[in-house]
């Protein structure tokens, strides 16, 4: 019984084996059909496109900053002048 809970366990929680990474190094390729041959083995890997709200989000937000500390500096300098 525990052997049948056990392969249904590995049946629903079945992972996706890592892509074989290709060696291509020692390749010595003489004609078009084996370099179309070797190509069509490469896969396709699918990138994700940058957001651009996002990367200007955060532009916004540390020139934000940067103004706001701007001004806390200047105001500090300016008291120390006072002070002195």
């Amino acid at each position: 019984m525990a052997d049948a809970k056990f392969k249904l366990d590995d049946i629903l929680n079945k992972q996706k084996a890592p892509p074989q990474i290709l060696d291509l190094v020692n390749l010595d390729i003489q004609t078009e059909e084996e370099y179309q041959a070797i190509i069509e083995k490469i896969p396709d890997y699918k990138i994700r496109p940058e957001k651009p709200e996002e990367i200007h989000q955060q532009i916004e937000a540390l020139s934000k900053s940067l103004r706001e500390y701007k001004l806390m500096r200047k105001k500090l300098d300016e008291a120390e002048k006072i002070q002195n």
